[in-house]
């Protein structure tokens, strides 16, 4: 199989580029709804790289508690019989909307870019993995991404030919 590949610097900055996007995307109102909706850490789902950084974080965790039961005591919402959020007086979106502008705060943001970097810094060990993994694999095609990417396409057309000639 083929692994396309390039400098380990643009891999990485690649890397934070896409976990900016996701941020930007709306990655903690995600999470945030996740959390309202009862997820853990002990989840399966949630040992992903993207969430498992929120739910390690003690501050985050601390902080969001602390939202969670400011806005219980005001009576905005309860905790079901299962462990779910139920809202009184206006639709789950606003809660979440609710908890969103808490961490909006400034007081807030380095919190919320410690655990935006930990993600970077966990998704750079996974590549690095990744590509320890294919260096130990047998028969692997290595193709610099940082040629231009007619060349890698051609290459791999070209091995995918003459490997299949009789």
């Amino acid at each position: 199989y083929f692994v396309i590949t390039c400098e380990r610097s643009v891999l990485y900055d690649r890397i934070n580029r896409r976990v900016d996007i996701m941020r930007e995307g709306g990655l903690l109102k995600e999470m945030i709804g996740l959390l309202l909706s009862g997820v853990n850490k002990n989840m399966t789902s949630m040992k992903g790289i993207g969430y498992r950084e929120f739910l390690e974080n003690e501050g985050f965790m601390e902080r969001f508690n602390e939202i969670i039961n400011k806005l219980k005591c005001d009576g905005e919402f309860k905790i079901s019989d299962e462990g779910l959020l139920k809202c009184e007086n206006f639709e789950r979106n606003v809660l979440i909307d609710k908890v969103l502008k808490e961490f909006s705060k400034p007081e807030y943001e380095p919190l919320v870019e410690e655990v935006f970097e930990k993600i970077k810094l966990d998704t750079r060990h996974f590549a690095k993995r990744q590509i320890t993994w294919f260096k130990r694999e047998n028969g692997v095609k290595w193709i610099n991404r940082s040629e231009e990417a007619f060349d890698s396409v051609s290459k791999i057309i070209s091995f995918i030919t003459e490997s299949f000639m009789i």
